[in-house]
């Protein structure tokens, strides 16, 4: 613990600091719309299948930009990215904030999602190189508690909000400190120790884009975060939906359980890099989904709506555990001049089986009951759990 900290000074820290509180801005925009589905089904007068291409379309922008990201990334530096994304993404917010036609809504919706994967392939490329491998999993595992910061923020303060104004008055006021960080970025000197070698074996790199990230373990991780991902999705696109029609809370109250669940996700997220660094990746990985496959399990039989909701956050610390033990085994995988291509790779499959998710736990919805959603996604979770057992030990 003291060995990280003794890392955050300087520039680097100042780096550290700004990439992190950029990951928290980004993802404050990642759940807001989910939090808002059933009032969009009311508002535009939608349909489950509906709500579903509505949410699979902004997923589908971030799919399409995030390879070219990752690739383009490693070519001009990370800092012009960084910096493009949080002007697209603050002056997005604010045409969310005022548009009101249901297909303009969809399209600012998109490019704000699509400045999300601008941000990521930079940000975490950054935080793997400033530290070094003893201690990537506790860097990595406080950036990305930043991120499950942001998705817990969003929603709680538009349930807050939703109960004196407008849901739009939230995209507005979460665009300011958007905007002022990128006037911050113009002025900072991004810092990290860029070498010609690669840290993970100090052998140069001379192997092509494609052969130095496409290994077996890579591929495996990568379906079975996706797969995991698709069941998580199916989950979290209804949940508002499920805890008004079904548990009868108000809208307002089922955004903030739903802000809270990425609030517990903050500290699952912390707590995974520690112990990823202690016991390993493979191990907190494996732990962390076999703990969240139970508590899923807890969520869809529970009829007490207080016992839902513990188990709901509970469920949040454990599936957010694992986020930064599979960055830091990317980070690991992948030499250094290819991670910003690896990272856009390891987010394609992930947000390509995300986007459908919402169509499909929409099919469900109509044709069954939206509790089904529960089995549905507990049945990719038990398949993603398979595959990461089945991956090699290394």
């Amino acid at each position: 613990m003291r060995s990280f900290f003794n890392y955050l000074t300087g520039s680097r820290e100042k780096s550290f600091l700004v990439l992190t509180v950029g990951h928290v801005l980004i993802h404050v925009f990642s759940m807001i719309h989910l939090a808002l589905v059933p009032v969009f089904m009311t508002e535009f007068s939608l349909t489950p299948i509906q709500i579903g291409l509505m949410v699979t379309t902004p997923a589908l922008a971030r799919i399409i930009v995030s390879i070219p990201a990752g690739i383009i990334t490693d070519r001009i530096g990370h800092r012009s990215f960084l910096l493009t994304s949080l002007i697209i993404l603050g002056l997005s917010a604010i045409s969310v904030s005022i548009t009101t036609d249901i297909y303009l809504f969809t399209l600012t919706l998109s490019i704000l999602h699509a400045s999300i994967s601008f941000f990521h392939p930079a940000s975490l490329s950054v935080t793997s190189e400033l530290f070094p491998k003893r201690s990537r999993g506790k860097a990595l595992g406080i950036h990305i508690a930043g991120g499950s910061i942001g998705m817990a923020l969003g929603p709680i303060s538009l349930g807050l909000l939703m109960l004196h104004f407008n849901w739009r008055l939230t995209y507005l006021l979460w665009s300011i400190p958007v905007l002022f960080l990128a006037i911050i970025l113009m002025r900072l000197d991004i810092h990290y120790p860029r070498q010609d070698k690669d840290l993970n074996n100090g052998k140069k790199v001379r192997e092509t884009t494609l052969r130095s990230v496409m290994k077996t373990n890579f591929l495996i991780l990568i379906l079975a975060v996706a797969i995991w991902w698709m069941g998580d999705r199916g989950i979290f696109t209804f949940l508002t939906t499920y805890l008004v029609t079904v548990q009868g809370t108000s809208e307002s109250s089922a955004s903030i359980v739903l802000g809270l669940t990425y609030l517990t996700g903050f500290l699952g997220a912390a707590g995974g890099g520690f112990i990823s660094d202690k016991f390993g990746e493979r191990k907190c990985i494996l732990g962390s989904y076999s703990a969240s496959l139970c508590m899923l399990l807890g969520v869809s039989f529970s009829h007490s709506l207080w016992l839902f909701i513990l188990f709901l956050l509970i469920y949040g610390f454990f599936a957010e555990a694992t986020s930064s033990a599979t960055s830091s085994l990317v980070a690991h995988a992948t030499p250094i001049s290819h991670r910003g291509f690896a990272y856009g790779l390891y987010f394609f499959p992930t947000s390509l089986l995300a986007a459908f998710s919402p169509i499909v736990a929409g099919w469900i919805i109509e044709v069954l009951d939206i509790w089904y959603i529960f089995p549905f996604a507990l049945i990719l979770l038990f398949l993603s759990l398979i595959l990461l057992y089945l991956m090699p030990a290394e």
